[in-house]
């Protein structure tokens, strides 16, 4: 995953089932790339509001104020 995102400018996407630790896993990649001078962005997106609200609590449990939350395509922009 690292090295997709640090080495290409190809779209990637990661399939887990239940249970995986997806949530420590895209915490951790996350985290690295936000440290990569290349990438200026890291965007988490879910698809159900209660993943949404799950994986806002954990990641908070990781890194207390890691999570910047908006509903609004311009910030996200800015």
């Amino acid at each position: 995953m690292i090295d997709r995102a640090r080495f290409s400018d190809e779209n990637a996407y990661i399939w887990h089932t239940t249970g995986l630790g997806k949530t420590l896993t895209s915490f951790k990649t996350a985290q690295i790339l936000a440290k990569e001078e290349r990438i200026k962005k890291v965007i988490f997106l879910v698809d159900r509001k209660d993943l949404d609200s799950q994986t806002m609590e954990e990641f908070n449990k990781f890194e207390q104020g890691s999570v910047d939350v908006t509903d609004n395509t311009s910030v996200l922009v800015d």
